[in-house]
């Protein structure tokens, strides 16, 4: 039976994951928010990228030092990715893995061993760094129908789960509301920049995300939360192919 999860019984959340399969396989889009499922060969390549993004909260929450010259970060994002991998054991023929994920940090210190750029900080202090959000986009008319829905709860620590049975309801309308994280926001020149990590095992053509709704989305929220204006986007593109055999 395929349920509409709705959190206070009225408001849809979508993200950009979400958005991006209801505008390319809406099937997908289906399996995904009804039933939890994903395509099997993503969860290594997801997985490998959640904990690259862990990593990388670490160095950036040390501030900007030149990492070249303080191991002791260096040595606290091997720490971060070591405590990710010891719970998770990748399929025994992917080369994502640990000893990838700690080449790719020393290379990162290589490429990047400091920043020029002054991380955004909140009035209490706080940097910008792995913020999560969530903006209305508008509200939808339903007249009335009939759907079957499924509560949402949020848990103490922020996740949403679901709760209770699927059951019938009718709805006048839905609220839509854009909820996502952004990874980075840094000031340079006056300007306000966010930044967003991307592991990938191909260095594909950037022009892809000129168009793409998820920076759209996150200009508008992080505009919302700061009341400022973003004046573009960086996107820390990582790749991290499959070794060559000689």
């Amino acid at each position: 039976m395929i349920a509409i999860p709705l959190l206070d019984g009225d408001t849809f959340l979508c993200d950009n994951s979400t958005m991006e399969k209801f505008t390319t396989c809406p099937r997908s889009a289906q399996y995904a928010i009804s039933y939890r499922l994903t395509p099997s060969g993503d969860r290594s390549a997801l997985k490998f990228g959640g904990i690259a993004h862990k990593v990388l909260d670490t160095r950036y929450r040390a501030g900007t030092p030149m990492l070249e010259q303080n191991l002791d970060v260096t040595n606290a994002m091997v720490a971060v990715a070591e405590k990710e991998f010891s719970t998770y054991t990748p399929p025994q023929d992917d080369f994502r893995n640990l000893d990838r994920m700690v080449d790719l940090i020393h290379k990162y210190g290589q490429a990047y061993p400091f920043e020029s750029f002054d991380l955004y900080r909140f009035p209490d202090g706080r940097p910008f760094i792995e913020v999560p959000f969530m903006v209305p986009l508008g509200e939808i008319d339903l007249q009335g129908a009939t759907f079957y829905v499924q509560n949402l709860v949020k848990t103490p620590n922020g996740e949403l789960v679901k709760s209770g049975t699927v059951h019938p309801r009718t709805i006048n309308s839905i609220k839509i509301v854009w909820m996502g994280r952004i990874d980075l926001a840094y000031t340079l020149s006056s300007g306000l920049y966010i930044v967003d990590h991307k592991t990938s095992s191909i260095a594909t053509n950037m022009a892809e995300f000129e168009i793409s709704h998820q920076f759209y989305g996150y200009t508008y929220a992080t505009e919302t939360l700061l009341q400022r204006e973003v004046n573009g986007i960086v996107i820390n593109r990582i790749v991290c192919r499959k070794p060559t055999r000689t």
